[in-house]
């Protein structure tokens, strides 16, 4: 059978342990396929249910395999532009792309949660994502054709892909050439998209882990306005591929809280709530009056716990029900052989919440109901439900008698009309809350209750747009164009465009735009469009100067009534955006017939934060159509933004080379002055930064490294004097930079930290043991900053610290730390999958790098009872270095923390370097930093106080 594949070949590494169960097993569960004709290095893992995919299997021409892969810091390369020039992107390269890592760590649930991350795949769904604020990392993509109308911001890492290596990575059936790698949103990100309209309804999932069941409960909580999801542990992940595939992305528009265990449910669940159990489970009703059917009120808080597709819910949800009221839901079907879904009923159930409860009796005498249902409507009448009919004509006869919510059960049946009907059961029923506005509306409130339906045609033309022929929707994109022409004529704010046009005859009565908003507020484009109007009817404008222009002549339209049109009575009016409160009320007064936007916006008062057109008090009311060009419209904002961007990035830059060039100037004694907002708008592009760096760095040489400076700003000066300032020559500083534990140095800060914005790829930090959240110290910041106030910095200081690299590696043959290795340490690869920021525990891998110490006197580890910190310190001997230089294939250790006399210290027969940077901290002691060539020679550079410096 292998021969009849010519184009695979199977991996002679794998090959041996598999030939003990056969060939035929070898075929089926094949361990790795590459390609015959090139080798490919960079090969990740599949997920084992790969394997059941024989498509996929003889589609893609190789599968990634578990492969060390030793990924390296993006370089800076090459960026290719479309031809319209809307957008770059990069090729991927396979030899050190730390993409492929992130690839990797993607397809393990694990490693994705640490991450906080999650992989979108389909152009719809990462449009979605986009339109709900979603921060996208990474987009992969195949054909440019993809990314054509695609709003994606430019900071979006746009990677081009093959199509096999798509067709490898991608985690469905059927990839759509189209990925992405995005942040994971925050419940206050998702909260703050959701509708104001919500329902007071809290879903709790007990074991479901179908991806499909879960994506479609989801969907259709998100369309129903539904609270929050509450994942109980042993759900699947709802953040997988498939689950947002089938949910269509109402990820973004609904909280989902996952791993919650029935003792800490309650914590988010509200005060007061009513409490529903969706099972149909016969094993668990303990009798048949506990298996019921309700409905609910909107008002209420209402929680729904739904089961397992398979068992239903577990023993814990039915304590939880018992523990709280909860009454069981029933949905009935007509074939007890079939069963609907967990997340079929959950939808029924909870779109359920749109009927209302009113009593009902129940009568055999058809001559009786007349003159009941007479009786009936003059004590109970219900004006609110005028859709509903009194009674359902089939035997027995129910008569509706009043809502449930407006009606006390007590006083009901005390009325004197009762008195011939004591033997009669007064019931509850549901009945439709609202009336049904098309035909499949009034089909499906007629399942439920007899209800009068009033054909709207206009209504149902409306729904389906059924009401706009071809022609009509080629005018409205050439109108919304004209528009989109004026408003990209705005300079210095998001530019909007208006038009006013007369229907009949397709004429456009006037364009305008919002640029004159910054010398007048109200001069908003629609009121310009409006006030333009009003001056082609002869009337006087409000402003001598409006933005924008008349295309109608006066004499090219005449009234069809023979007398002078009231402003905008018939006319259409066509906007990028939503208007605002003022404008939609001009639109109102001004009697607009229609009015057309490409896209909302939060203060939007036609759909979003309002709805005026619809407004019961008003004397005029208009319909209102979005989405007309709502991609080029919203293209609008972005490009301002974008633009904006710039502007205060470089007016940022320029803040930051002034101090910059202050500090490269500035004397000992001299004071330097820093406003409290700038240091901390630097600390924060600082983490940005820091932040792209890999935990364990992979540096070439030529380099420069530093020891501890321990916040000395004159040696620090003195250093780059005589070597030279970046970019020009490349430092690498081994951690405990910018002070000790007495004190930071303000002026190293920001001089370190600024080198960094500048020239992040030519000056590498690491972390050391002074940088973390328990050693923070700050009073030189309160003296040399302008406020006094220095509280706020220990957090910056914090967030800057936890990002630090731990390590760095230099051309694969030198390991730098700030002080020692650990028992812990058996692969390079633990430093490079920690995730950052990274807080330093009391024991473990993370402070041996920062802590462990060197000892001549000991062998192999043994802890530091002589410490005097609370952290678990190590001390280790020479054979632990040359064991782990060993294992590691390294030539040297080099390492900072240790304050030597003579500014260095060698270790273990040279295999390990101790160097201290900062000069005269203790006994004038000496100084110095270490040079490597890129023939990784190394020579030793002292400084002392007396000469400016001796090698």
């Amino acid at each position: 059978m292998l021969e009849n594949i010519p184009h695979f070949v199977f991996s002679v590494r794998h090959l041996t342990k598999s030939v003990i169960f056969g060939t035929n097993k070898l075929f089926r569960f094949p361990k790795r396929i590459i390609k015959a004709a090139e080798e490919d290095e960079h090969l990740i893992s599949r997920p084992a249910i790969a394997v059941k995919r024989k498509r996929r299997l003889l589609r893609a021409p190789y599968l990634e395999t578990n492969v060390k892969v030793e990924t390296k810091h993006n370089a800076e390369q090459q960026l290719f532009k479309d031809p319209s020039g809307k957008f770059s992107w990069r090729n991927l390269d396979v030899k050190s792309d730390i993409l492929i890592e992130k690839i990797r760590s993607m397809r393990n649930r694990q490693k994705r949660r640490i991450a906080n991350t999650i992989l979108l795949e389909g152009k719809n769904l990462i449009m979605e994502a986009l339109a709900a604020g979603i921060q996208l990392q990474h987009v992969l993509f195949c054909d440019l054709k993809v990314l054509e109308k695609m709003p994606l911001p430019d900071e979006v890492d746009k990677v081009r892909i093959s199509t096999h290596r798509m067709n490898t990575w991608s985690l469905l059936d059927s990839p759509p050439g189209i990925m992405a790698i995005a942040k994971k949103p925050t419940y206050e990100e998702i909260s703050k998209s959701k509708d104001s309209n919500i329902l007071p309804l809290t879903v709790i999932c007990d074991g479901m882990k179908d991806p499909g069941n879960v994506g479609s409960l989801i969907r259709s909580l998100a369309a129903i306005g539904c609270r929050r999801i509450l994942a109980v542990t042993g759900c699947c992940y709802f953040w997988e591929v498939k689950v947002l595939r089938s949910a269509s992305g109402a990820h973004f528009y609904i909280p989902v809280y996952e791993d919650i265990s029935w003792n800490r449910m309650l914590d988010y669940l509200p005060h007061d709530f009513f409490l529903y159990l969706a099972d149909s489970n016969v094993k668990n009703q303990k009798n048949e009056e506990s298996l019921l059917t309700t409905c609910f009120q909107r008002d209420t808080e209402i929680v729904l716990v739904v089961g397992s597709e398979r068992t239903g819910l577990s023993e814990q949800a039915l304590q939880f029900g018992e523990q709280h009221a909860g009454k069981r839901l029933h949905i009935p079907m007509a074939n007890d052989k079939f069963c609907l879904n967990s997340a079929v009923a959950a939808t029924l159930i909870a779109f359920e919440i749109q009927v209302d409860e009113f009593y009902a009796i129940e009568l055999d005498d058809a001559k009786l109901v007349s003159s009941y249902v007479q009786a009936f409507s003059e004590l109970w009448p219900i004006y609110s439900y005028k859709h509903l009919k009194r009674v359902r004509g089939t035997q027995p006869f129910t008569i509706l008698l009043a809502p449930v919510c407006e009606t006390d059960e007590n006083k009901l049946s005390k009325a004197e009309c009762f008195s011939d009907l004591a033997k009669l059961k007064l019931l509850k029923i549901n009945v439709p809350k609202y009336p049904p506005l098309t035909r499949s509306q009034y089909e499906a409130a007629m399942l439920i209750w007899p209800v009068a339906f009033h054909p709207n045609k206009r209504i149902a033309n409306l729904m389906d747009l059924s009401i706009f022929s071809n022609a009509d929707v080629f005018n409205a994109n050439r109108y919304m164009r004209m528009c989109i022409d004026s408003a990209k004529k705005v300079e210095g704010q998001v530019g909007v465009g208006c038009a006013i046009v007369e229907p009949k005859t397709g004429t456009v009565i006037s364009v305008a735009n919002n640029s004159l908003t910054s010398e007048n507020p109200i001069q908003h484009a629609v009121m310009c469009a409006i006030d333009l109007v009003a001056e082609f009817q002869g009337g006087k404008p409000l402003s001598r100067q409006c933005s924008g222009v008349l295309h109608a002549e006066k004499d090219k339209l005449s009234p069809s009534s023979g007398s002078c049109f009231y402003l905008c009575t018939g006319f259409d009016c066509y906007v990028t955006r939503e208007p605002c409160a003022m404008c939609s009320m001009a639109l109102l007064h001004s009697r607009i017939r229609r009015v057309f936007y490409g896209y909302p916006v939060n203060h939007g008062a036609l759909g979003s934060a309002a709805m005026i057109h619809i407004l019961k008090l008003s004397n005029h009311r208009f319909d209102v159509f979005k989405g007309i060009l709502a991609d080029e419209c919203l293209q609008l904002e972005v490009a301002q933004k974008d633009n904006e961007k710039i502007d205060n990035a470089q007016k940022k830059l320029d803040n930051y080379g002034k101090i910059l060039d202050q500090l490269k100037s500035v004397e000992e004694n001299d004071r330097f002055s820093i406003t409290e907002s700038m240091i901390t708008e630097i600390l924060e592009d600082v983490v940005k930064i820091l932040a792209k760096d890999a935990t364990l760095l992979e540096l070439e040489a030529p380099l420069i490294i530093v020891g501890d400076l321990r916040g000395n700003f004159q040696t620090l000066l003195h250093i780059f004097v005589k070597f030279g300032w970046p970019p020009i020559t490349r430092y690498l500083f081994l951690g405990n930079i910018y002070g000790d534990l007495s004190h930071f140095n303000l002026r190293t800060v920001a001089l370190i930290s600024l080198l960094k914005i500048f020239h992040c790829d030519t000056i590498f930090l690491l972390r050391g043991n002074f940088e973390s959240s328990v050693s923070i110290c700050l009073p030189s910041v309160s003296q040399e900053a302008d406020d006094d106030d220095a509280c706020n910095f220990s957090a910056l200081f914090s967030e800057m610290f936890h990002h630090l690299p731990l390590a760095a590696v230099i051309m694969s043959r030198i390991f730098c730390v700030h002080s020692g290795i650990s028992p812990m340490l058996v692969d390079f690869d633990q430093i490079r999958l920690l995730q950052r920021p990274l807080h330093v525990p009391k024991i473990g891998l993370i402070v041996d790098l920062l802590n462990a110490e060197p000892k001549s006197s000991i062998q192999g580890y043994v802890f530091n009872e002589k410490s005097n910190s609370n952290i678990n310190n190590l001390i280790y001997g020479e054979n632990v270095v040359h064991q782990f230089c060993n294992d590691f294939a390294i030539d040297m250790i080099i390492r900072g923390h240790e304050n030597v006399e003579k500014g260095y210290a060698f270790f273990a027969e040279e295999k390990m370097l101790s160097i201290f940077s900062c000069l005269n901290y203790e006994d004038n002691n000496e100084a110095a930093v270490v040079e490597i060539y890129p023939t990784l020679e190394i020579q030793l550079n002292i400084f002392r106080q007396s000469e400016s410096s001796s090698n």
